[in-house]
């Protein structure tokens, strides 16, 4: 019996480790079939020199179903988010330390930020108290939110699966974890006007999403070819692949940050607070301890974040005005919370540091 007279004969399978373990089973289904035909034709049982040359080739294909792609998709399928880095550097040798602490720093401190933007979101900017639960940075005592995800799984080739918490903790990663896996279907499939908007709402959510999908991507590691993404809570059965192409395209929509608004979701506005949390990268800060804004929103209390966006030209400026205080000046996303419209991203025109 042949691997594709089993195949069709099953039922259809309803998983990937399915699909794995039904070639597998195949290609026992063909040793045997094949042993059965030999020892007929020669008269006598073959030798065990014999059948290992004869099959060589199917035992290459059962080595690597089983010890190759069956723990992937075990891993995957039981993952409520899991990364896997592809590439020559993954296929011929196990990571190194320091490519792994690289790797996954990298990964902690940009969805960290991204369930940190998804816990304040919800926050109401009349009540200080609630702003205090969510930490501003990951070195605050509480830690980074991504701490509160379990890895379930680690295999040679840099791959990792994560469970997600239960309880009001588990809620925020599925929504976190749901806007990262919406993103990065709009980063690999035909762009359509609006859609990030329409998919995402909250436009510092939106930004904080796409930039952490483009750091995701170590562009400067040639041994990596792509980024594989699935999970329970990606919101899609299917791999989401971010590669050089995805990097790019995450790059030039950050360059635009209110590229999917149109001027009547924009408002002019200046206001005062904390430069911190700079990614020179990226081009964004985190404007903290907001003190007025002109128009005058509310803001969460003390740790009211609002994400900022800055232009090359002001490349030099904000690295000097670091952990300072300033005044900015530009146009405004803004997103309705529980306290009312509120300034979540700032596409920055103009900046002046001011004094203590």
């Amino acid at each position: 019996m042949s691997l594709s007279e089993t195949s069709e004969s099953a039922p259809h399978p309803r998983s990937w480790s399915e699909v794995l373990l039904r070639k597998a089973h195949g290609i026992h289904a063909e040793i045997g079939a094949l042993q059965h035909y030999a020892a007929q034709e020669s008269g006598t049982p073959l030798t065990p020199e014999a059948l290992a040359g004869l099959f060589r080739g199917h035992h290459a294909l059962l080595d690597d179903l089983y010890l190759n792609q069956l723990p992937y998709a075990l891993a995957a399928e039981g993952a409520d988010f899991f990364l896997g880095y592809r590439g020559p550097a993954t296929a011929r040798e196990r990571a190194g330390l320091s490519q792994m602490g690289r790797l996954f720093g990298t990964l902690r401190t940009q969805i960290g930020g991204l369930a940190r933007a998804v816990g304040q979101a919800g926050l109401d900017p009349r009540n200080d108290e609630e702003a205090q639960s969510i930490p501003e940075t990951e070195d605050e005592e509480g830690g980074n939110p991504l701490d509160d995800l379990r890895v379930g799984c680690c295999l040679p080739g840099l791959c990792v699966g994560f469970a997600a918490p239960e309880g009001e903790a588990g809620e925020v990663w599925t929504e976190t974890l749901g806007h990262l896996g919406f993103a990065a279907r709009c980063l690999t499939e035909e762009e359509r006007p609006g859609r990030f908007a329409a998919g995402i709402a909250d436009p510092r959510i939106r930004d904080t999403a796409l930039g952490a999908l483009r750091k995701l991507f170590p562009h400067r590691d040639k041994g990596i070819e792509s980024v594989e993404l699935r999970g329970r809570l990606l919101g899609t059965d299917a791999p989401l692949l971010l590669d050089r192409k995805a990097w790019h395209r995450a790059g030039e929509l950050l360059t635009r940050p209110l590229h999917d608004l149109d001027a009547t979701g924009t408002v002019s506005i200046a206001c005062t607070g904390r430069l911190l949390q700079i990614d020179y990268e990226l081009r964004r800060f985190e404007l903290r301890e907001v003190e007025s804004t002109s128009p005058s929103f509310s803001v969460a209390g003390k740790k009211g974040a609002i994400r900022c966006a800055y232009p090359p030209a002001l490349d030099a400026l904000c690295e000097g005005a670091a952990r300072k205080r300033i005044e900015v000046r530009g146009r405004a996303a803004l997103h309705a919370g529980r306290g009312g419209s509120m300034p979540r991203l700032i596409e920055v025109e103009d900046i002046r540091v001011l004094g203590e």
